[in-house]
């Protein structure tokens, strides 16, 4: 009899035991969900902020909404803040916070960021690719003969001389765009000082070479740069601006002279 008592009270010990253990898994799985359900949410997630002095009139949720609509569906917007120039955006799809982020980080107007934990990985994923720039260029500079010192180049130092040589060549391209309109009209008003029994093809001609000009310089001012989400599946951010680069500068420059100055040639 006391051996079957014994038996009995093991088992409503190990019985309570295994209840309690099975409690304790379900709130983890609780805790589980919970967390994956915010950062689901937190995923489609973007903060919008505003210059409220530079804006004529402050937007609303429906008009934040209409216009993020063009990056997908949005799911609701909520303002943030005593301020009224914040509103935290939440979307239908995560892949819609991406190109709506990269519309607007150069937006005279308006940022708006990732938020949570997908800020974190983004940065992170940023840095990384970041390192993984400066070790591939580290890479190719030891693959080249050793230079002196003195003619060494880093990496934002190539940077900085190939934006001014894009700067320099843009600004003589413009220049002489200009110059032949004023040469066009000195023409024309040259031809119409001579004499009435002057043949008036060269002033014809001036014309017709001015308005050429000028389609020519119409044609390609101002330059139509392209939105950045659509090179978002077009590799590494240098990829995306060389890419940017050929779009918006094939009417410009030759192959050779934009091959020249790119980013990836080397000099």
């Amino acid at each position: 009899r006391k051996q079957d008592v014994f038996g009995q009270g093991e088992k409503r010990k190990w019985s309570e035991y295994a209840k309690q253990e099975e409690e304790e898994l379900e709130k983890q799985r609780a805790k589980d969900e919970i967390k994956r359900a915010k950062q689901d949410e937190e995923d489609r997630q973007i903060k919008l902020k505003w210059d409220r002095k530079k804006l004529k009139t402050s937007p609303s949720d429906d008009s934040i909404a209409r216009m993020l609509s063009e990056f997908g569906m949005v799911e609701s917007v909520s303002f943030l803040g005593s301020k009224g120039n914040m509103a935290l955006v939440t979307f239908e799809k995560a892949s819609s916070c991406r190109p709506c982020v990269d519309y607007y980080a150069k937006h005279k107007e308006m940022r708006a960021k990732f938020v949570g934990s997908r800020k974190d990985r983004e940065e992170q994923m940023e840095e990384d690719q970041r390192a993984a720039e400066q070790q591939a260029f580290a890479d190719e500079q030891a693959k080249q003969p050793k230079k002196p010192q003195a003619d060494s180049e880093t990496l934002e130092e190539r940077r900085i001389r190939q934006a001014r040589e894009r700067e320099e060549l843009m600004r003589q391209m413009a220049m002489e765009e200009e110059g032949d309109e004023y040469v066009s009209r000195g023409t024309a008003t040259a031809a119409k000082a001579t004499s009435s029994t002057t043949p008036t093809t060269t002033a014809a001609e001036a014309v017709a070479k001015r308005r050429a000009a000028t389609r020519r310089l119409n044609h390609v001012w101002p330059l139509d740069f392209p939105r950045s989400f659509e090179y978002a599946d077009h590799g590494t951010p240098l990829e995306k601006l060389e890419k940017t680069e050929r779009d918006v500068l094939q009417g410009l420059l030759s192959a050779g002279e934009l091959k020249r100055i790119q980013i990836t040639s080397m000099s």
